[in-house]
């Protein structure tokens, strides 16, 4: 179809990837909790755990250095260099507790792509057989994240490098907000036209190049319908993640109970939202029959 698509219809992929994902569930609802489990929140738990002492340190020693120089008056245009270790330390650890979490929802995706690969084979998915196919997908759909990500992240990242570094040496913060505005345009510009492509890997078995091409092209000539899938599963989680946060931060709640349920909400909906872009994926792109003499 051309990119003239009935406004009724522009909706119809994103709700019906919404709706194959829910019966999905309902379907198998224990494979798919023990995999919500094993994949979504146990991971975060103990990644927490693990990351939680180090991060504390480094958080708090920027905490302290940062209330050292308000204390002393000083209130540098730029990051000073007494501060400059712990927001390095503080980074490397988020950082690393970051990758470690997508290498693990990557895994997730591949895992959540075979269940639905047997539904479309009439049959019903196994957990132990999940979690093996999931690891005959594993290679094939990193290479193709990794392929999209450097695509989508690429310029953003560059704008962001080259905007810091003029803010920081011309002692200027309207560089950084300008450049921070371009970097966000950026992203959103080719998380819609290349975010779909390991998705398509998934469905197509396509190379990570292929299938971000194949990606690009459905966006030229399908854009309201990429735009609202991608509000849906990408934006609108987002913000609705960030108000949460800031509502527990601000209570004092996130380090406590509040902690708990965040997680809880951030796992559930990061484990459908990763179904319901392989439904979209598989119910989009379909491989073509093989025609027998």
């Amino acid at each position: 179809m051309d990119s003239q698509t009935p406004s009724s219809r522009i909706f119809e992929p994103t709700s019906r990837a919404f709706g194959d994902s829910w019966l999905q569930i309902r379907a198998k609802p224990a494979v798919y909790a023990l995999i919500w489990l094993s994949l979504a929140l146990a991971p975060y738990i103990f990644l927490g755990l693990v990351f939680s002492k180090p991060v504390s340190a480094a958080f708090n020693a920027f905490l302290e250095q940062s209330e050292q120089l308000l204390t002393s008056g000083t209130t540098p245009d730029r990051l000073p260099p007494e501060l400059m270790m712990p927001f390095l330390k503080l980074s490397f650890w988020n950082l690393a507790l970051w990758m470690v979490m997508a290498l693990v929802n990557i895994y997730m995706g591949a895992v959540l792509a075979g269940t639905i690969s047997r539904f479309r084979e009439k049959t019903f998915p196994k957990y132990i057989d999940a979690m093996g196919l999931g690891w005959t997908r594993y290679y094939g759909f990193l290479k193709a994240v990794l392929y999209a990500a450097f695509l989508i992240l690429a310029r953003p990242l560059a704008v962001s490098i080259a905007g810091g570094l003029i803010g920081y040496f011309a002692a200027s913060s309207a560089v950084p907000t300008v450049t921070f505005f371009i970097s966000t345009f950026l992203f959103l510009s080719g998380l819609y036209k290349f975010g779909l492509g390991p998705f398509i890997h998934l469905s197509l078995n396509l190379s990570g190049r292929e299938s971000c091409q194949l990606s690009r092209a459905f966006y030229i000539r399908r854009r309201p319908v990429v735009s609202m899938l991608f509000l849906f599963v990408i934006i609108l989680p987002a913000l609705l993640l960030l108000f949460l946060f800031t509502l527990l931060m601000s209570s004092g709640a996130i380090f406590g109970v509040g902690s708990l349920v965040f997680w809880l909400i951030y796992s559930f909906l990061q484990f459908l939202l990763m179904m319901t872009l392989v439904n979209f994926a598989m119910n989009t792109f379909e491989p073509e029959p093989e025609h027998t003499a």
